[in-house]
């Protein structure tokens, strides 16, 4: 998922996960370690993916 950093921390991505998660249940995420603005979002409880699986994986 992306958003347009004008819209980060306004509830966009929030309310994105949580649309989705409603209409196709738990998602499995796998987020690149680098990806230092995306990485927080995912492994905050608050983000809609609490009952989703969260991976964080290393560029190789």
């Amino acid at each position: 998922m992306f958003l347009d950093p004008a819209h980060h921390g306004k509830g966009s991505g929030r309310a994105m996960v949580d649309h989705i998660t409603s209409a196709k249940g738990p998602l499995r995420v796998e987020v690149f370690a680098q990806n230092t603005i995306g990485r927080p979002f995912y492994e905050n409880t608050d983000s809609g993916l609490k009952k989703s699986i969260c991976t964080i994986r290393r560029a190789k």
